[in-house]
């Protein structure tokens, strides 16, 4: 009984083993053909391949989890100088082994391992030596390889430069097909900052008219924090570093591809990147768009461009350089005007994102003025920016004025006039002072800021000795922190 029983058992087996050989036959006969096809090609490659004594290449890696940062790396006589401290790949030598040990090229066909390889050869810039242009081994190691060229072993050149071959003549068809509308925005994005704080994509836009840039700051100076006022600067930033002076100085490498709006026929960099130096992260990356100005419906969004290009740029600066956010405790003073009638100044308090004032007598409008500055920035956007790129007649302003502050770049002074007909609303916000939480003791700050509402104007309140009585009530509230 033992023996039948395993005699079944054999049987069952056999059928198994069978099946499997059978399904698993098409399968390695197909991956087999291919990594036999690879493998005969590795071989005539890396056969031909004699590796120069200096010589200097750039590699990115682009598997999933990678910074997809090009580094460039020169051999000289057998030593490696390279971007990273730890370069992973160090000479092309070490790419061709690599493959045949990970690819299994001098071995028998590895369809057990379960391993895959694709690889791209390609000449090298000046030798024509082919080598491996890019591989994918397994999804696991993916490269992409490329300006491979000699560099002379007794002088270290410097490295500037790469790819100026392709960068020259591409950069001068383009700005030879590039006429400049009379009036345009162009958005763009600061690759870069988005992918290494993985914050969500921050466009930054700018409108132009007869070569000046829109914005109540005036072209020089939307601030020395704005990369780019007009096109202009844009193709200067490539001619310098890119073109000029290529290929003994400049920076150490560009990649720029062009775009053609289908409309105009005109060229523009739709996608770039500078590496300024050697050092690794130093590379710039900006994506961009070209669009003629907006035509919008009448009587809404008057000077729209202006306070459209200017609330950009201030949301550009707190995105690149205070990481997005508005601290969460700061004061400032505030004073209204609506329907003529103006409200004294009074504080506000703002703690934890909560805003409040001091315990006295206000006006519903007053009440209304009592909010934090991401509350105001909201209602700029809303009714003064996406409302009018919108054409929603409903919800746009009639016109907007929005002045910022050199400090903090937030909201010094607001006009929203709704409907063109006097129904607007003025606020001029002054003494803006943040981080209070963390004094040791909080004082109300003195206002030495000027005014800029007239003088003759009518008061709603009782006057300045209540005013006054306030600051003292409100410093008494806060006077620990």
């Amino acid at each position: 009984m033992v023996c039948f029983m395993s005699l079944v058992r054999m049987l069952a087996f056999t059928v198994v083993a069978v099946t499997q050989a059978q399904n698993e036959n098409p399968a390695k006969a197909i991956f087999c053909a291919e990594w036999e096809l690879n493998a005969k090609a590795f071989k005539e490659a890396s056969a031909a391949w004699k590796e120069p004594p200096c010589y200097s290449f750039m590699y990115k890696d682009l598997s999933a989890y990678s910074d997809s940062i090009p580094y460039v790396t020169t051999v000289l006589n057998g030593e490696t100088e390279g971007e990273e401290e730890c370069p992973l790949i160090r000479t092309l030598q070490d790419v061709w082994d690599l493959i045949r040990i990970c690819c299994y090229f001098e071995e028998d066909c590895p369809f057990e391992y379960g391993s895959s390889c694709r690889v791209e050869y390609a000449p090298s810039n000046d030798t024509g030596l082919v080598y491996p242009a890019f591989f994918n081994i397994s999804e696991y190691d993916i490269y992409r390889i490329d300006n491979v060229n000699t560099v002379n072993c007794s002088v270290r050149e410097p490295m500037v430069c790469m790819d100026w071959e392709i960068n020259v003549p591409a950069y001068e068809e383009a700005i030879a097909k590039w006429r400049e509308p009379a009036c345009y925005s162009f958005t763009y994005v600061d690759q870069m900052y988005t992918s290494y704080l993985s914050t969500p994509q921050f466009e930054f836009v700018q409108t132009v008219r007869n070569g000046t840039v829109l914005s109540a700051y005036g072209d020089e100076s939307m601030g020395w924090f704005l990369p780019f006022a007009t096109f202009a600067d844009i193709w200067n930033e490539i001619d310098e570093y890119c073109v000029r002076d290529c290929p003994t100085s400049g920076a150490l490498a560009c990649q720029i591809h062009y775009a053609t709006d289908a409309e105009s026929g005109i060229m523009y960099p739709s996608l770039w990147s500078i590496n300024y130096s050697r050092e690794p992260g130093d590379e710039i990356s900006y994506a961009m768009s070209v669009m003629p100005c907006v035509d919008r419906k009448a009587g809404v969004c008057v000077d729209f461009e202006r306070v459209h290009n200017d609330f950009f740029a201030t949301s550009y600066f707190w995105n690149t350089y205070l990481g997005g956010e508005i601290p969460s405790c700061y004061t400032y003073i505030i004073r209204g005007t609506v329907d003529g009638a103006t409200h004294d100044p009074f504080p506000v308090f703002v703690q934890d994102g909560v805003p409040t004032t001091v315990d006295a007598p206000m006006t519903d409008i007053e009440a209304d003025m009592v909010v934090t500055f991401a509350d105001w920035l909201a209602e700029i956007e809303k009714h003064c920016i996406r409302a009018c790129a919108n054409n929603s007649a409903s919800e746009a302003y009639y016109s907007c004025k929005v002045l910022y502050d050199h400090e903090w770049n937030l909201p010094s002074y607001i006009l929203f006039d709704k409907d063109g007909a006097g129904d607007q609303y003025e606020y001029e916000i002054l003494n803006i002072t943040m981080y209070v939480c963390d004094a040791e003791s909080w004082k109300y700050p003195a206002s030495e800021t000027p005014s800029i509402f007239p003088t003759n104007t009518t008061s709603s309140g009782a006057g300045a000795s209540v005013y006054i009585g306030a600051i003292l009530v409100f410093a008494s509230l806060y006077s620990v922190s």
